[in-house]
């Protein structure tokens, strides 16, 4: 790949020990491990690595980790306040406040050359096709997980993705049908997974996905406050979610 924000870039989770110390051997295990399993790159320091409770020193040392358990080819592209170029814009308007809107866009693409692509999140499947309007140079990144094959019909350039923490190969089977045009298989794949990756759209997206991790046997582990253990009746709930979409990829 040419361009290191194309494909699929998982934001990854933050692994903390029990003393909520950064676990930074199992980060770079885990970095190695969406390697092999297939994913083009990883984004440490996004919201779901909880950059917003972790310190200056330990956002720069996710980076060296990420970096250094790297393969080649395999890209980091970190979650940073300042940068050079390129810059891919984040629409979040539910964190932020600020809603980057087609229009807006627009004007960002004239304004602001080092932008080549936007993260979309807004949940908003008609907006790609305004953007591509409006802004055509500026690359259509997916969001959110639970919009991802609603947006790939329009064509995409990649998907910042949460669940592939957890379900690497099965997110990857899904992505290259859907960027392959083959909806007709990509579709029953897409329910089997949708109401886990609903998750990733809900305030309580860390928990869920570091839960969802722990359910296939790697190491999601808990969160720093002032995010809490979710409650029994909704881990039950992912766990039973995440079942239904293992089960699909086990008797196909």
């Amino acid at each position: 790949m040419t361009k290191p924000w194309n494909g699929v870039l998982t934001a990854t989770a933050t692994p903390f020990k029990s003393d909520l110390s950064v676990d930074y051997d199992k980060y770079a295990d885990h970095v190695a491990w969406l390697a092999e399993n297939g994913t083009h790159g990883v984004i440490p320091n996004g919201s779901l690595g909880e950059y917003q409770v972790l310190t200056a020193e330990e956002r720069a040392k996710m980076v060296e980790v990420a970096v250094a358990a790297a393969p080649k080819g395999f890209n980091v592209v970190p979650g940073v306040a300042k940068v050079g170029m390129p810059i891919i814009a984040y629409n979040n308007p539910f964190d932020t406040k600020v809603d980057l809107t087609p229009k807006l866009v627009s004007r960002i693409a004239d304004e602001v050359p080092e932008v080549i692509a936007i993260k979309e999140f807004s949940g908003d499947v008609r907006r790609i096709w305004q953007i591509k309007s409006l802004a055509p140079r500026i690359e259509v990144i997916v969001g959110a997980d639970d919009v991802f094959l609603e947006l790939s019909t329009a064509g995409i350039s990649g998907w910042i993705a949460g669940f592939p923490n957890a379900l690497p190969k099965e997110s990857m089977e899904l992505y290259n049908l859907a960027t392959s045009g083959n909806f007709k298989e990509a579709a029953p794949m897409y329910a089997a997974l949708h109401d886990v990756f609903h998750w990733d759209s809900k305030k309580e997206f860390i928990q869920a996905i570091k839960l969802g991790m722990d359910h296939v046997g790697r190491y999601g582990g808990p969160t720093r406050l002032p995010r809490l253990p979710l409650p029994k009746h909704e881990q039950e709930q992912i766990h039973r979610e995440m079942d239904v979409a293992l089960a699909y990829f086990k008797n196909r």
